[in-house]
């Protein structure tokens, strides 16, 4: 057997520190099996540590060195390095998968086994980051456990690839993270305790390691660790750990039942609780008030049944939610397994049989350990699934290697590597493989886009002053060097680089209307310079032409006029335009008399022939027709376009009717002629400020589009006239 100074040498010292309770457990591996040296369970002397996570540093510290101290006494060496578990309060737990192609003609080897792990792991923090908003936190995650659920080589599923050939090898893991400052508390309180941690797990991996064994593990199992403030929760399924979980409630429930209805202090309660978990009945205690009182076991049981149900509903609902189906047996180990009437609860929550749910894992833990130990205490088992999780890994000795200046003691597995000695060293996943900026997702008329954040850049490692990878294996005295680089800039993406976005107004009849690119989310506009968020989901709509205007605000399109000309719907809008309706010509009212037959003299008649030329006639009269005089004595009021045509003879046209023109830009309706003759193009002249009998220059004649058109040319319905000096 081995001499104390040679176990001294090679010592496995594991510290459960619970909620309730600190155990400490003593021993060296022996063979396959743990010799269990010394063990010593000390309560916390005030409620130190909530759900799992401590609260007071200082507290636990005191008591895990009067747990070390007591250990040191029974096995005769001082204890230095220690093995630790944290809890599953906050904890996440992620599936990842890393595949990568290999040398076909080369067997896999450890190192590239580890590299993929290594991978997965980077990957499964990557997922935490943009599976929670809480950023600033999971930047602080620290992994503290995995396992491979599968190896595939060429994707055929394998239990192992070592030594295998193929194009492709993949591993698919689930890995568990806790919050920085959760780890950081128990390291704190070690240190204070004059304790280096070597290894630090998760306590569901810890005690799935102790009760279910690797054999077991193609089973689907549930093992629940039922401590004082949380029950922690790991699956397994075809040969490995599939998930973890965790329920925020535990033994507290049924204390914390007790004070309620016996009207006692904590620590009284808790007293009460270990008594009712042996069986002696009847309980005798003293409540706040200072009278003492007895209770019968039955009575209490009543009083902490719907404590104990709580419990059991809750831890079905967590296996159901992560296993998706009721597993075929279930070990419950922890101190709050204990707990009366649990395992009937959980049975009839989850209609299992009752001989399918287990307390405490002695049946494997017995198998494993050796010594002076009671292996049926469930309590047990998550100190000695620390020391057996540590038991084998350990070879022959720890090693002793520096990062950037910094000593670390390290346990020499089977693959020591720069990885192991990065991540006990405190540096980060992503500092290590290097993270990308992230990207942003949004839709822009529900079309998907996504920006791309910056690359990122693996460290720069060394050991030894030598180019080195993640999986490089490290040897006692290495030296390791790393280099890391700020994380890829994440995407920052604004309006102004996808849509140009352009706004005006223009007045309709007095009232102004926007126009242009617009952009907006949920309604809301968004200028050039706002900053695109992940998830915008974007609407941009272009108004840029008055039929767009008129559709988006609903006007009712009919004639209107904007710088004299008439607006039709293609009409590009500009800032500050004015548009108006289009208002018919105003008329001139004469008055109509009943004329009296009299001599009628022909007027003076001037014009322009076709070649310019201004001709005038001298009235002449004219037999057989008579003057106009005016019978006042009816006042027929008819309205007319206002005119000045002369009474000369004309040729024979056919009947008139009213039609509408454009005069220089402008709309006039012209109504029928009293004399049915049509309209002419002299006749425009009336409508315009030019005396043709004082022509200053020139004038422009214009008859849709046609130069110089005959004074005598009938004019249509539609027809387009322009009429003006050349100078103006």
């Amino acid at each position: 057997m081995n001499t104390t100074e040679q176990i001294a040498n090679k010592y496995i010292f594991s510290l459960d520190i619970g909620t309730r309770s600190v155990i400490g457990i003593v021993g060296y591996r022996d063979n396959d099996l743990f010799n269990v040296m010394a063990m010593e369970k000390l309560p916390h002397k005030k409620r130190a540590m909530i759900d799992g996570q401590i609260e007071d540093i200082e507290q636990v510290a005191d008591i895990v060195k009067e747990v070390k101290a007591r250990l040191e006494d029974s096995v005769g060496f001082k204890l230095t390095d220690v093995y630790v578990a944290a809890a599953g309060r906050s904890l996440k737990t992620v599936k990842s998968t890393f595949k990568t192609e290999i040398n076909p003609n080369i067997s896999v080897t450890n190192e590239q086994i580890k590299d993929i792990e290594m991978n997965a792991i980077a990957i499964a923090q990557e997922n935490i980051y943009k599976n929670d908003n809480n950023d600033e936190q999971e930047q602080n995650m620290i992994c503290v456990g995995y396992s491979v659920i599968t190896y595939y080589i060429d994707n055929y599923k394998m239990s192992t690839i070592l030594g295998h050939k193929g194009k492709e090898i993949q591993v698919d893991i689930i890995a568990t993270f806790l919050p920085n400052p959760v780890v950081d508390s128990l390291r704190s309180a070690m240190n204070k305790s004059g304790l280096n941690i070597i290894n630090m797990t998760l306590e569901p991996i810890a005690a799935s390691n102790a009760v279910i064994p690797q054999e077991l593990r193609l089973l689907n199992l549930a093992l629940v660790d039922i401590g004082a403030g949380t029950s922690d929760i790991a699956i397994s399924n075809e040969g490995s750990i599939t998930a973890y979980t965790m329920a925020t409630v535990a033994g507290d429930e049924v204390t914390e039942a007790i004070m309620q209805k016996l009207l006692v202090d904590f620590n009284e309660a808790e007293r009460i609780k270990q008594i009712l978990f042996t069986g002696v009945t009847p309980i005798n205690y003293t409540n706040i008030l200072g009278i003492e009182a007895i209770e019968s076991k039955e009575n209490i049981l009543e009083y902490t049944q719907s404590a104990v149900q709580n419990i059991a509903n809750e831890i079905a609902q967590r296996i159901l939610d992560c296993n998706g189906k009721i597993p075929a047996a279930i070990f419950l180990v922890g101190g709050g397994s204990k707990s009366p009437n649990l395992v009937q609860y959980l049975s009839e929550k989850l209609q299992m049989e009752e001989n399918k749910i287990a307390v405490g894992g002695s049946n494997y833990m017995k198998k494993q350990t050796v010594g002076n130990i009671d292996a049926n205490d469930p309590e047990l088992a998550t100190p000695l699934g620390i020391a057996i999780s540590a038991m084998n890994f350990i070879t022959d000795d720890d090693i002793a290697v520096t990062v950037n200046g910094e000593e670390l003691k390290l346990i020499k597995t089977t693959g020591c590597t720069v990885m192991n000695a990065l991540l006990m060293s405190g540096i980060k996943y992503s500092a290590i493989m290097g993270r990308n900026g992230k990207s942003i997702t949004f839709s822009l008329n529900d079309k998907t886009i996504v920006a791309r954040g910056g690359l990122s850049q693996s460290a720069e490692i060394t050991v030894n002053g030598n180019v080195a990878h993640i999986s490089t294996i490290l040897n006692n005295g290495d030296k390791v060097e790393v280099k890391t680089f700020p994380q890829g800039e994440d995407a920052c993406v604004k309006i102004s680089d996808y849509v140009k976005v352009q706004s005006g107004t223009v007045s309709v009849d007095n009232t102004r209307y926007k126009f242009g690119t617009m952009a907006s989310i949920n309604g809301i506009a968004l200028n050039s310079d706002t900053i695109i968020n992940d998830f915008d989901k974007i609407e941009v709509s272009s108004l840029l032409t008055f039929g767009d205007l008129c559709n988006s605000y609903g006007l009712d399109f009919h004639k209107y006029i904007c710088n004299g000309e008439i607006v039709n719907n293609d009409l590009l809008l500009e800032n500050n335009m004015t548009i108006t309706t289009y208002t018919e010509p105003q008329t001139i009212e004469q008055n109509i008399q009943q004329p009296i037959i009299d001599t009628v003299t022909k007027e003076n008649t001037s014009y322009y022939t076709d070649s310019g030329t201004l001709i005038t006639e001298q009235a002449q009269p004219t037999p057989n027709q008579a003057t106009q005089k005016y019978d006042n004595s009816q006042n027929n009021t008819q309205t007319i376009p206002y005119t000045n045509s002369s009474n000369y003879d004309m040729p024979t046209f056919t009947s008139a009717k009213s039609i509408k023109v454009t005069l220089n830009g402008q709309l006039i309706l012209l109504p029928a002629k009293a004399d049915t003759t049509p309209y002419l193009f002299l006749d425009m002249l009336n409508y315009i400020d030019i005396d043709p009998t004082k022509p200053m220059e020139n004038v422009e004649l214009l008859l849709n589009g046609t130069l110089n058109p005959s004074y005598l040319q009938q004019l249509n319905d539609g027809d387009v006239i322009q009429i003006k000096w050349k100078n103006k």
